[in-house]
């Protein structure tokens, strides 16, 4: 945390600290108007949304200061110089070299403060905690508080994506073009409908990626996002070794998930629909023969039908008999016929 920040994630953070040090929960908070507890400050003041989900999961009161009246946290402001006072003028004297040394200085300085002896009371602070404070604060929760950033009334985009610094999380695609809210913490992303928790997902720093899941899009989108390499091989021993072949031939030199050998495997798909599976595996060894293992070579059979070709053609040896045809003799001889 930096000296000074007082962004939602630091401010909440404080508060967690400071419940977990006092080992439970005060029933009242008076904060200053910063932006990250307070949204609007006046007579009657609007909780930030993130803060005030804190409270409610720690149980306690906010009641933010008046503005310009210090008086409504006196205290506060007591606390802040004496720990001026005997905390960070010492600590500006000396040198350190790492976080943890600072932390193991300032607990030590902080010790040494709430045992100090009150001047007009007996006892100090650290024992009138105990004696008088501990008893009334309430039991932490049982599991902590996850500190997270709200974003409301983001619009669900066509491609059913919410995008949130940059990158991109899938909601189901019934919402799309919906309003949600969203719940950003430093480890997940979370999305709300009507206060109900539609989309959960892993929190991704990739600029510009996206992360989807797989039941949050429509059928049809299914379908296509699963087609790959291995999906179409499936398809294709299921008609035939020919078939496999040109499947095969497809992602020649290609990755598994090509999309130029995805759609030419879906084209050879529409083929086999519509010319039926025994003629379109005909076709597929007709091309494998030419080596021609393309799709437009197994459409342009199917459409001249010559998958239905015989197999053994027989061919003729000589020419038939008759008056008009001539013979070799006719060519040798220029022409002329002998008699």
């Amino acid at each position: 945390m930096r000296i000074g920040d007082q962004s939602h994630e630091n401010t909440q953070s404080a508060h967690q600290a400071m419940f977990d040090h006092y080992g439970g929960v005060t029933q009242l908070v008076v904060p200053d108007n910063l932006k990250s507890a307070v949204t609007k400050p006046g007579k009657t003041p609007v909780i930030n949304a993130s803060y005030q989900e804190m409270a409610e999961h720690y149980d306690f009161v906010i009641e933010p200061a008046r503005v310009r009246r210090p008086q409504d946290k006196s205290l506060a402001e007591i606390g802040v110089l004496l720990v001026t006072r005997w905390i960070i003028v010492v600590l500006s004297r000396r040198q350190f070299f790492s976080i943890d040394e600072i932390n193991q200085a300032l607990r030590a300085l902080l010790e040494q403060l709430n045992q100090r002896p009150f001047k007009r009371f007996e006892g100090d602070r650290l024992q009138r905690f105990e004696e008088q404070e501990r008893q009334t604060l309430k039991p932490l929760p049982q599991q902590p508080f996850e500190i997270g950033r709200w974003i409301h009334q983001q619009k669900v985009n066509r491609d059913y994506h919410i995008y949130v610094h940059g990158h991109a999380y899938s909601v189901p695609y019934e919402l799309t073009s919906q309003a949600v809210d969203i719940k950003v913490t430093n480890n997940k992303v979370e999305a709300y409908f009507q206060h109900k928790l539609v989309a959960m997902h892993v929190r991704s720093f990739v600029q510009g990626g996206a992360t989807t899941e797989p039941q949050h899009r429509p059928k049809s989108h299914r379908m296509y996002a699963e087609q790959s390499k291995a999906h179409f091989i499936q398809w294709a021993e299921r008609i035939g070794q020919s078939a496999l072949s040109l499947v095969m031939a497809q992602f020649d030199n290609l990755p598994d998930y090509s999309m130029q050998g995805c759609k030419a495997c879906t084209n050879l798909q529409t083929l086999a629909k519509q010319y039926g599976a025994i003629r379109f595996e005909n076709a597929c060894h007709c091309a494998c023969d030419i080596k021609s293992r393309t799709v437009s070579s197994v459409r342009s059979i199917l459409q001249c039908h010559l998958d239905e070709a015989p197999e053994d053609v027989p061919t003729q040896q000589s020419l038939p008999l008759h008056h008009n045809i001539r013979g070799a003799e006719y060519y040798v001889n220029g022409g002329q016929l002998n008699e």
